[in-house]
């Protein structure tokens, strides 16, 4: 784990932040290849709309770090492509927060519009935690626990 002294804040966190501009040429080279982790707890989600379009800003706790330079950087805010913002989303649809790990990565792909796309893997699957739901199974094992009643009914 970093120092406090080597995280770097941002105002966001998103692909382009951490690892900055994507390089066709080497996309197209190295044909697939891991960009960064990120990881945190997103506590809330809203949907803005951009010049770039709609997207969610989730908002929480959050870090990321570039697997080409091995910076750390920090921040509240966090923006996701595609797939990996709808199932953070899905995981906080229960209005919850959401604890999560993930590594993206960069794939060249010809039929693209620009010839690259980004997934990513799993490391922690989205848990919610869902404050109702975590009380609600902890008051179920609590009443497993109680004694049984005494002189029937």
């Amino acid at each position: 784990m970093a120092a406090s002294k080597d995280i770097n804040g941002l105002r966001k966190i998103t692909i382009k932040a951490v690892c900055g501009a994507p390089d066709l040429e080497e996309i197209i080279k190295r044909k697939k290849f891991d960009l960064m982790d990120v990881y945190g707890k997103a506590t809330r989600m809203k949907t803005v709309t951009s010049d770039f379009g709609t997207a969610v800003r989730f908002i929480g706790q959050f870090r990321a770090v570039n697997l080409a330079t091995g910076e750390v950087f920090e921040s509240t805010r966090l923006y996701l492509p595609g797939s990996m913002e709808e199932e953070l989303s899905a995981a906080m649809d229960n209005g919850g927060s959401a604890e999560f790990g993930i590594r993206i990565n960069v794939n060249y792909d010809k039929a693209t519009t620009v010839h690259y796309y980004y997934d990513c893997i799993n490391l922690v699957e989205p848990a919610s935690n869902d404050v109702f739901a975590l009380l609600e199974n902890k008051m179920k094992e609590a009443v497993k626990a109680l004694p049984a009643p005494k002189g029937g009914k």
